[in-house]
């Protein structure tokens, strides 16, 4: 549940958005899905889709995509 208290420590633009955006009592997400597509400059303009779970217990990327060297 979110207790604004929580957000107590946090600058005060963040405390005042996070108290703007989910009311006091409200249940918590525990892990998030992002799909995210667009464009990055690698030489050239190069497309590229991703998806990223992550959870309170800690973030986690799914397999990094065929050719992607960097990816962890």
């Amino acid at each position: 549940m979110f207790d604004p208290a929580r957000a107590a420590g946090l600058p005060e633009p963040a405390r005042r958005w996070l108290s703007h955006a989910i009311a006091a009592g409200v249940p918590l997400l525990t892990s998030v899905e992002l799909i995210m597509h667009g464009q990055i400059r690698l030489g050239g303009w190069r497309s590229f889709t991703a998806t990223q779970h992550l959870s309170a217990a800690g973030g986690s990327c799914g397999p990094p995509p065929p050719g992607c060297s960097g990816c962890r």
